[in-house]
Formats: structure tokens, C-alpha cells, sequence
């Protein structure tokens, strides 16, 4: 294949300076409500702030990996919200579970933090693998009503 951008000639910096800017005006309040989405378990409360600057710390490597690695120049990648009902459901899951086993709050805590980034890596390693043996067609076979259902209960949630 060719690249139908390669002769274009890259934007002078003050234009890419304003995307970023004006992109991370729109991209903050939107991380930090992620944040208040995923961590909604009332276990949660104390450490809001600080959970909610880690969302805003990885929206923000997101956003500079996909930046830097796409192949097209205009594209502007953001952290989805598709994929917050499951992070939200794993945190409080993880919450339940290791108060069963009277775990402290700072093994709450690791635990959620680096299970929920686990699962994020595990999800991105399937999407990669979907993508390299170009199993992407098969989302055709799912039935119209589930995932409408799925985009309906996202937008419900």
C-alpha cells in the first residue's frame, strides 16, 4: 500500500501546538469525570483526587502514544468511554472481594490499580491480535440487538 500523506508537508509547530492545546482543553474535564465513572465505589471516596489524577495521567499517555504512532497526521485520539462500565464493575469487584479477605485500604488500592491496568493491557493485546490475523469482520456475525443493547446500556450508564 502507499502512503497518501507522505508528500504533505508537516505543519509548522505553532499549528500543532494549538491542536494539543485546544485537544486538552476538551480531553481534561472528560478524564476526570472517567475517573468519577470508574471509581464510583464509595470505598473510593477518600482517594477521588488521587485516583482521578492517575486517570488524567494515563489519558494523557494515551494520548501521546497515539499521537506519536499513528500513521495518520490528522488524527486526534482520545481515551473512550465505551470500556469505563467494565473498568467500573472490575474496581468494584476488586473492592468487594479483598474487603472479603479483610484485606487494608492500601492493599485495596495496588490491587485495583494494577488489576484494572492488567486488564486494560490484556484487552489492548487482544485488539492487536484481532487486528494482525485481521479478525476484525467477525464483529459483522454479532446480532444488530446486542450490540444495540450494548450501545444503549452505555449510553443508559
Amino acid at each position: 500500500t502507499t502512503n497518501v500523506f507522505a508528500n504533505e508537508p508537516p505543519n509548522p509547530p505553532s499549528i500543532s501546538i494549538t491542536y494539543g492545546l485546544i485537544n486538552s482543553a476538551i480531553v481534561l474535564p472528560v478524564l476526570i469525570s472517567f475517573g468519577s465513572i470508574i471509581y464510583h465505589d464509595e470505598f473510593f471516596r477518600p482517594y477521588i483526587p488521587l485516583l482521578v489524577k492517575l486517570c488524567v495521567v494515563s489519558g494523557t499517555v494515551h494520548q501521546i502514544v497515539f499521537s506519536t504512532f499513528s500513521s495518520l497526521p490528522f488524527s486526534v485520539g482520545q481515551v473512550q468511554d465505551a470500556g469505563l462500565i467494565f473498568l467500573s464493575k472490575i474496581a468494584s469487584d476488586l473492592v468487594r472481594r479483598c474487603k472479603e479477605k479483610e484485606c487494608d485500604d492500601e492493599e485495596i488500592l495496588a490491587t485495583v490499580t494494577i488489576g484494572l491496568g492488567l486488564c486494560t493491557a490484556l484487552l489492548g493485546l487482544g485488539l492487536l491480535i484481532v487486528g494482525y490475523f485481521k479478525f476484525a469482520s467477525t464483529v459483522q456475525l454479532l446480532p444488530t440487538p446486542v450490540v444495540g443493547g450494548y450501545l444503549a446500556f452505555i449510553g443508559f450508564f
